[in-house]
Parts: C-alpha cells; structure tokens; sequence
C-alpha cells in the first residue's frame, strides 16, 4: 500500500542510503537545468544544490527500487551522532503515515538552536534544562537567559528558534494543480528571488551563502538587524526556490513526492506513526 512521508523525512533517508554516481547525476543535472532556465545568478549555493540533489535521488530511488535492492543501499555503518545535535528536539524516529491528512503530516513544528556556548559534553543537560523551563522561556526570555547562564556558567543572551513546514499531500495537491495551469512555479518563485536579490545586493553578496548561519552572525554582531531581516528573507526565497524546482523534476519524471510504497520504507527500518495507527484502529473498529 502507499504510505506518505514529509520532505524532512526524505532528507533523513539521503543520510542512509549509498546513492550511486548515476542516480545523483542525473538529478543534478536536472537541477541545473531548471535553474539556467530561470537564472545566470547562481541563486543556490553549492551546498544548497547538493542538498537538493539528496532530495531529487532518493525521490528516484524510493520510484523505482524493490525492497531488497533498497537493503543493498542502506550503509554499512551508520555514525551516531543525535545526541550531539545542537538543536533541542530530536527527530530521529523514522515513520510514515496511512493518512494523507495525519495532522503529523502536513503541521509545522518549531525546533531551537542549542547555543555554542554550551560545551559538547553538556548538550545533554542543556536539552534538559530548555524542556523543564520551555515555558519560561516563551514568557520571560530573559528570564531564562539569566538561568541558563547561572546554571552552565556561560553568558546566553539569543536563542535562535527554527520554523519547519512539513510538506503533506494537501500541500503537493496545490503544486500539481499550479503546475497544470499556464503559472510555472519556478517562474515565480525565481523572479521573486531575483528582484529580492537585485533590491539588495551589498547585504546578499556579503551574507547570502551564509544565510543559514544568519542567527550566529547576528549574535556576534557580524551583521546588523536590517541586515538579518534581508538575508532571514533570502533564506527563505532559496526554500520556495528549491520546494518549487522539487516539484517540477518530479511532475517531469512522472513521479510521486510524498506517497511511496510501505514495503519500501519497512526495508528501511520505518514504522507507522502512532497518530495514523489510532485512527486507524479506530475505523477498524466502527467498520465492525
């Protein structure tokens, strides 16, 4: 049966499948492609692009492959590294959904930067602290600030708080139905990007590759805050500019995004999500 997952889903599984020179050149390619279409300005880093081409190969893969040829992909050795994440939440459990409208499917979630300040070998405790005084710190940020640095002995005076949207079937549904009419997406989010980019080129030329690290840069005063508001913008502009070059390639190869077979993502150690299992417990037991 079809099964959906999210797009931050299909990132973790880039980080556990060996994707060979073929798979990932070809999405590259296409990658490129798309972009000279649009644009000679490189608006996507090289780091931004490989990202992508992550996305665009396992996309292929999760298509086209068996379960047992997907076995064969999985690296051998997987490092351990969760614990050592600097942001507070861990979403390391690998799930699908049943349903295309699970709320865990297409809802947003925040996650929060653990700050530099904090010593690798305290992450743990830090992660500890933020959960037992999250509300806290919604309330009184400075509050916490002034508790965080007395119990781990350093100056906290920024927290950088990190929005994901999750991509479900109701938000592809919206993509394919664009793509059908004569509006190309990539039309739109592109020239967006570009006139952002020509109304701000200093701030971008300086920052933009960067951009993931506005937060850091921001709070060692490398930058200032109208600085920060331009590049937080152009962050987001690559996001709508990558979501959107995602769709097309997978409409051109006639391929899904966001529903894959369940024996596919079994091979690779997924389990349902415990929202979809209980509701679908539920309709077995009305169907009784």
């Amino acid at each position: 049966m079809d099964v959906f997952v999210t797009k931050n889903t299909l990132y973790a599984i880039s980080g556990l499948l060996e994707i060979d020179y073929d798979t990932s050149s070809r999405a590259r390619d296409s990658i490129n492609h798309i972009v000279r279409e649009y644009s000679t300005l490189h608006v996507l880093s090289d780091p931004e692009v490989e990202s992508l081409v992550k996305l665009v190969s396992v996309n292929e893969i999760l298509n086209t492959e068996t379960p047992e040829s997907i076995k064969n992909r999985i690296k051998s050795k997987q490092l351990t590294v969760e614990k050592r994440t600097r942001l507070v939440f861990i979403h390391n459990k690998k799930t699908y959904h049943y349903y295309d409208n699970c709320p865990k499917l297409v809802s947003d979630y925040q996650n929060f930067v653990i700050p530099n300040e904090i010593p690798e070998n305290r992450i743990e405790d830090y992660r500890r602290f933020f959960l037992d005084n999250m509300s806290l710190f919604n309330e009184k940020p400075d509050v916490f600030y002034f508790k965080a640095s007395v119990a781990f002995g350093v100056s906290i005076k920024n927290i950088e708080k990190m929005h994901y949207k999750n991509s479900g079937k109701a938000y592809t549904q919206d993509m394919l139905n664009i793509l059908e009419s004569e509006n190309d997406p990539c039309s739109q989010s592109f020239s967006m990007a570009l006139e952002l980019y020509n109304n701000n080129k200093k701030t971008i030329q300086k920052f933009g590759r960067a951009s993931h690290l506005r937060g850091e840069f921001l709070k060692a005063n490398k930058m200032t805050r109208d600085e920060y508001i331009i590049i937080d913008e152009w962050h987001g502009a690559k996001e709508r500019v990558k979501g959107d070059i995602f769709q097309k390639i997978t409409k051109i190869n006639k391929t899904s995004d966001h529903a894959y077979s369940s024996s596919i993502l079994d091979a690779l150690g997924f389990t349902p999500c415990s929202t979809c299992t209980e509701l679908h417990k539920r309709q077995a037991t009305v169907q009784q």
